[in-house]
């Protein structure tokens, strides 16, 4: 039994995920991935915590924050904690989660209300009159009710301040359209089942639009770039179009303007299919629903600031499925690593192009730079763009030819596999559904993007109808959406997900995620937490290898 009186009712063993953790008391503790280091993480979900028990843990643990804790994501009745294993084993953090489980028995709900301008109906709510219809009321009605209450915001997620609010009187309760519209406003009101938001940036959308707010829902360059917190309450108020334009004029988006580079390195002359900027991970804001993103095969990109001689989460381009054509400007060392034949540096004398188009043995290949690109993290090239270093080099790229150790595991021509433990919906899917996961082949399919890789196979059944809340996922989280077919989500993916997680593929094969292609094949094969940490050790003393071999064969030049 914990210090807290939490007794496990799910003994960990080897056939049952040691991931899994039941408790038969408020919190249930489910790491549903493990990693190693360098921007990788672990992640413990607390379940079955209720309106403001959630709130005061969640603030709990904010405040006695660990080095080795990367994020905090509160969302309805559950909380994750991402978390770094070299810091944390799984013993130590749920000790340090008892007790400040502990201290939020002692501790007040301090929560902000928060009001948001609204104007209702005409061109700014279009569905208006559809709630009005399927509530059996007038619109003017539903806009006084809808205004009416005091909502809390239950999780932050889907896009970065995008808050759901829970209290939405019952009969406001309208389903979600079957056919989401390909573009919805910023500071569009809207009702989604039987939560009300705010879209803080334009984007496809499915909910039912009643108004718009000329309020910034978030912004990157503020203090507290969200509006909206998790617990936070909200207080809806109809305004007039006058009014609208009035504060609409005073509540703007300032633009981000990217300075060229101090000196230009290099021109896109063809930007292949999909060439971004990308580093390793960056955690902290989960909690405002800002996925960490990064590079989706982050062993290659290190290895490619290791031959560049940078630091290992250094600004590199990600090249997907047909890579960049890049031009000199000036003589310039590039080191490349993932979908290429060999890692190794290339130096182009001014004029000189490397032409990419062509990637072999996976989908994305990266190229760094001494000193790293400079630029915005996940910005995608177009032609004629120029890049320069983000930095003066403090170290000499290298010039060594990478093969074995220094090459990273790459997708098969017959079948990838892929290492996995249960994840936290586990126990919704019967035997059946984990004898086809864990025995049958799936195909990447045409539409997998950054954000998850689809696969195509045969379906994975969930026991009864599932209506869940939304809660914190984590990258390598395989979901089930109503198809049946899984979905591993990737390093775009979105910070809450709403479709039960049968399982999550172990960090060790993260990297392999980001180098899959339509059309690629795998299977997966269950391991327990041991064995997943085996394999990231691995991996780790791999690239530990490489850089030895890089040093040695440097020192003979």
């Amino acid at each position: 039994m914990s210090s807290n009186g939490y007794r496990p009712i799910l003994a960990i063993s080897s056939r049952q995920s040691p991931a899994n953790i039941i408790y038969d008391r408020q919190v249930r503790l489910s790491s549903i991935l493990n990693s190693y280091r360098h921007g990788h993480q672990g992640s413990i979900i607390l379940s079955s915590l209720l309106g403001d028990t959630a709130v005061l843990l969640n603030g709990v643990l904010e405040n006695d924050a660990h080095r080795g804790v990367l994020d905090i994501v509160p969302a309805f009745d559950a909380t994750a904690v991402h978390f770094d294993p070299t810091q944390f084993s799984i013993g130590e953090l749920t000790a340090w989660i008892d007790s400040n489980a502990t201290k939020s028995n002692h501790t007040s709900v301090a929560s902000r209300l928060i009001e948001i301008p609204v104007r209702y109906g005409d061109e700014f709510g279009p569905d208006l009159d559809t709630v009005a219809k399927h509530a059996g009321l007038t619109a003017d009605e539903v806009v006084r009710r809808h205004a009416a209450v005091k909502y809390v915001v239950g999780a932050v997620g889907f896009q970065p301040g995008f808050g759901y609010l829970e209290g939405l009187p019952a009969e406001l309760h309208t389903p979600r359209h079957s056919t989401p519209r390909t573009a919805v406003p910023v500071g569009a009101v809207g009702i989604g089942g039987p939560y009300t938001a705010v879209y803080p940036s334009a984007s496809p959308g499915g909910w039912n639009l009643i108004g718009q707010t000329p309020l910034v829902m978030f912004e990157e360059g503020r203090t507290e770039p969200s509006l909206l917190k998790h617990g936070d309450r909200v207080r809806f108020r109809a305004i007039n179009a006058k009014e609208f334009k009035r504060l609409a004029a005073v509540n703007h988006l300032t633009p981000s303007i990217e300075p060229p580079p101090e000196r230009p390195l290099l021109r896109v002359v063809n930007a292949g299919a999909q060439s971004t900027l990308q580093g390793l991970p960056r955690y902290g804001r989960q909690h405002l629903g800002v996925s960490p993103g990064g590079a989706m095969d982050t062993m290659s990109l290190r290895l490619a600031n290791l031959l560049a001689g940078n630091a290992p989460g250094a600004t590199a381009i990600e090249a997907t499925l047909m890579g960049p054509v890049l031009e000199a400007i000036e003589p310039v060392t590039l080191a490349l690593a993932g979908a290429v034949p060999t890692a190794r540096c290339v130096t182009l004398r001014a004029g000189e192009q490397l032409d990419l188009r062509r990637l072999t043995g996976g989908a994305r290949a990266y190229i760094a730079i001494p000193g790293g690109f400079g630029g915005s993290i996940g910005r995608t090239l177009g032609v004629d763009d120029v890049l320069g270093s983000l930095t003066n080099p403090t170290h000499q790229p290298s010039t060594a030819v990478l093969a074995g150790a220094g090459r990273r595991r790459s997708p098969t021509k017959d079948v990838t596999t892929l290492h996995l433990l249960r994840g936290p919906q586990a126990p919704l899917f019967d035997d059946e559904a984990w004898r086809r996961l864990l025995n049958e082949t799936y195909r990447v399919a045409p539409q997998s993007s950054r954000m998850g890789v689809r696969l195509e196979g045969p379906e994975l059944p969930v026991n009864g109808a599932v209506e869940m809340p939304s809660q914190p996922v984590c990258t390598g989280a395989v979901q089930v959406p109503p198809d049946g077919q899984p979905i591993a989500l990737g390093a775009d993916r979105q910070t809450l997900g709403g479709y039960p997680v049968i399982a999550a593929i172990i960090s060790a094969d993260w990297s392999m995620i980001g180098q899959l292609a339509p059309g690629n094949t795998v299977r997966f094969a269950e391991v327990n937490l041991e064995e997943a940490i085996r394999l990231r050790k691995k991996l780790e003393r791999d690239l530990a290898l490489a850089a030895v071999g890089i040093q040695l064969e440097d020192q003979q030049f």
